[in-house]
């Protein structure tokens, strides 16, 4: 299914695993680890992010 502006709705977790993910002010905080899903709406709950650690 395409959106008005033509995009597709959907995107596959791999795309998604592994982005970065930044702060308001554009500082990189970590990236995505893993997408919970809801069995109930199939719809994203969250997304687990990673960040520095030791």
């Amino acid at each position: 299914m395409t959106t008005p502006s033509g995009h597709t709705e959907a995107i596959a977790a791999s795309r998604v695993i592994g982005t970065s993910v930044y702060n308001t002010e554009g500082k990189s905080i970590g990236s995505v680890e893993d997408i919970m899903l809801d069995k109930t709406s199939n719809g994203i709950m969250f997304a687990v992010i990673g960040f520095g650690g030791f």
